[in-house]
């Protein structure tokens, strides 16, 4: 993994995310590396808030998903999460 390759980190945390909920906390930091280093398709941001609402962490999930759709209006998933 190359350690600032944003989309390695945004695809490691998809990959954590469908092992289930014992890696969910480990699915979250992959997206938060991801978003640190410039993932700017808005899939980090909706993969961390789906992390952090199965971590129930609802407030900073929101945050999440409204960087999602502040960028990339067209990703319906994250307007279903802010719903």
């Amino acid at each position: 993994l190359e350690p600032k390759f944003a989309p390695a980190h945004t695809a490691l945390g998809n990959l954590l995310m469908r092992r289930g909920p014992t890696s969910t906390e480990a699915a979250e930091r992959a997206y938060a590396s991801a978003v640190s280093f410039g993932d700017d398709s808005g899939q980090a941001h909706l993969g961390r808030g789906r992390a952090l609402q199965r971590l129930d962490r609802a407030v900073e999930a929101e945050q999440q998903f409204r960087l999602a759709v502040r960028s990339h209006p067209e990703l319906a998933e994250g307007h279903y999460g802010l719903a």
